[in-house]
């Protein structure tokens, strides 16, 4: 997981790349900012941990309490 100054770097980034492809732009700056917004949206997994798989171990089957 990265620091919390990369994470604030990183959702600012977010930020401001969508905010300017609100504005009317030229098209290479627009596919320019595009291209940036995305290889900022796939740091995502740096910046926030996977959920671990939680690992549960079978219950034993009482067949004594499914018969009666």
């Amino acid at each position: 997981m990265k620091t919390s100054l990369e994470s604030f770097i990183h959702r600012e980034n977010i930020k401001l790349f969508k905010k300017q492809l609100a504005d009317p732009t030229k098209e290479a700056r627009r596919k320019m900012l595009l291209r940036l917004l995305a290889e900022e949206e796939a740091k995502d997994e740096q910046f926030v941990p996977k959920p671990k798989a939680a690992y549960c171990s079978p219950l034993p089957y009482d067949t004594k309490a499914v018969e009666a």
